[in-house]
């Protein structure tokens, strides 16, 4: 793209207009609420919602479904990176209280974007510390169970076995299990009491089978001795290495999201405009269409508009890539998010909050990372009966070991539990919703970055 008319030339032709704005009092153009629709080329309407307590493709299933059982709503997108809702109606929108209370009957949190365009998504950031610190600590206790429990299996190793080993090994355990992995168990306690189950539904009662039979054990046992059949090792492991795919997944999705908030960046909080003689400092948002804005050098230019007073010139490589800077005189146009270089300028504001270029760009690139390639819509649809399908196959599978045993007369507790819990551990569907969604988030942003813009994930 060349110029600013190739990406009015693109915006026109996606899903953009530029009827984005309503008419206020004086004559002068405001922005919409949050609540008030955006027109999408046809007679449907979006709004748009951040969702909060999301883990896995069966999270994102749940919510669409809530969302689309609301009276008036045609469709849902839910993007578990963005953790942001994506709600079309065919008529009149209902009420955001009915929206929320239909995400909250099924164990989550809808909040109202107030400024769709100018949100990048959830702050991975925020959450990293605390969940850094519960991955340290399972892994600082986790290590020496592990080792001590794995050493028989070195070729020439002594077995580490010492009196009051299992004792050991279950208070090593208990914060492993009830502080590192509360996050699992405060979720799928939430889960059931909305009669559903989700991933922390699996990690729950994986970690939970293993570490109560262990205790069990422990307890009815000598306490001096040492070697007794348990699966502390086994409880504390797939805490640790879940809280660090956690880790992962939180950095995935902050660098997903990365180029949106960028473009976000390129946008000043404050501008000077011209009232009654003098210079006044206002936030962005309180810029309306009619305003006289004072430009100097250096400064990014806050909205578009044109320019009634003074020549510069301006770089607009961040929207045609031109590193060049184009001249600007009285009656040229001027785009939020570009640099002045040079003279100082004022411009007549013409479009302010959703309306201008940058806006619209962010809310373009926005929308391509909700909307959903058709390989993600399968995903969501297996993810949708994913784990009850999987619960049933772990218990079927414990069940199948345990008259196993009873017939050759075996072990039956032993090996029936591993095979229930690790059906459960390994079935635990985080990828399987983060996967194509991180996917045509990175691709999408990168092209942002390079000014392609692309329409979605089917697309892309």
């Amino acid at each position: 793209m060349r110029n600013a008319s190739a990406w009015n030339a693109r915006l026109a032709a996606g899903r953009w207009t530029k009827s984005n704005r309503i008419e206020g009092r004086a004559g002068h153009g405001c922005e919409p609420s949050a609540w008030e629709h955006k027109v999408m080329g046809n007679s449907s309407t979006t709004r748009t919602l951040a969702i909060k307590g999301m883990h896995c493709a069966s999270c994102v299933a749940r919510v669409e479904r809530a969302l689309k059982s609301v009276p008036g709503v045609s469709d849902a997108a839910v993007n578990l990176a963005l953790e942001q809702a994506e709600v079309r109606f065919a008529h009149e929108p209902p009420s955001l209280a009915a929206l929320q209370q239909a995400v909250a009957e099924v164990g989550y949190e809808a909040e109202s974007l107030e400024s769709p365009e100018h949100h990048s998504g959830p702050d991975h950031d925020a959450a990293a510390p605390l969940l850094w610190r519960r991955f340290l600590i399972a892994a600082v206790l986790t290590l020496p169970v592990f080792v001590i429990s794995m050493a028989h299996l070195i070729p020439g190793a002594p077995a580490l076995e010492f009196p009051y080993r299992d004792l050991v090994f279950l208070l090593f355990a208990i914060p492993v299990q009830f502080w590192c992995g509360w996050p699992f168990l405060a979720g799928a306690f939430k889960a059931l009491r909305h009669g559903s189950a989700d991933m922390n539904t699996l990690i729950a009662l994986g970690t939970l089978s293993a570490f109560g039979y262990s205790a069990f054990i422990t307890l009815t046992s000598p306490l001096k001795h040492a070697g007794h059949e348990v699966y502390f090792e086994a409880q504390m492991v797939i805490i640790t290495l879940i809280l660090a795919g956690r880790l992962l997944e939180e950095r995935a999705k902050g660098r997903a999201s990365e180029a949106i908030r960028k473009l976000i960046g390129l946008q000043p909080r404050q501008t000077l405009i011209w009232r009654d003689g003098i210079e006044v400092e206002v936030p962005i948002e309180k810029v309306v269409v009619g305003d006289v804005v004072v430009v100097r050098p250096g400064d990014r230019v806050p909205v578009d508009g044109s320019v009634v007073e003074g020549s510069s010139a301006v770089d607009e490589s961040m929207l045609t890539g031109e590193p060049v800077p184009v001249s600007k005189r009285p009656g040229d146009r001027v785009f939020g998010g570009t640099i002045n270089t040079t003279g100082a300028f004022r411009f007549r504001a013409e479009k302010v909050g959703s309306a201008t270029m940058l806006a619209q760009i962010i809310e373009l690139v926005r929308q391509a990372q909700t909307n959903k390639a058709p390989v993600e819509r399968m995903a969501d649809r297996v993810s949708s009966v994913f784990v009850p399908i999987v619960l049933l196959i772990a218990i079927a599978a414990g069940i199948a070991w345990a008259v196993h045993g009873s017939l050759t007369s075996g072990p039956i507790g032993p090996p029936a539990l591993q095979a229930f819990v690790a059906t459960l551990i390994i079935a635990c569907p985080c990828a399987l919703g983060l996967a194509t969604p991180t996917a045509i988030m990175a691709g999408t942003g990168r092209g942002a970055e390079l000014g392609i813009l692309i329409r979605g994930g089917e697309a892309l």
